[in-house]
């Protein structure tokens, strides 16, 4: 017999999955990636804007709020680049 479903939002549903599925440890790894995040000495600057995303995307249970990942951003740039 199917059982009620107690989730009734999409955000819920997005909850509950990532919780199922990027665990802690997985999500603290990410964090460290994307917190030590630098460009490359021949990326250019669009290249590097990509693999930040890239790197946001692999761990969405990130929580850094968007001014945070702009800071992480700008402060991995070359000189030359910022």
């Amino acid at each position: 017999m199917f059982k009620g479903n107690n989730l009734k939002t999409w955000d819920e549903v997005v909850e509950k999955f990532l919780k199922k599925y990027f665990l802690e440890s997985k999500t603290e790894e990410g964090k460290a990636v994307i917190s030590s995040f630098y460009q490359f000495p021949n990326e250019s600057l669009s290249e590097a804007l990509e693999r930040f995303h890239g790197l946001l995307r692999k761990t969405p249970t990130h929580g850094f709020s968007e001014p945070i990942q702009l800071n992480i951003f700008i402060n991995g740039l070359r000189p030359q680049s910022k």
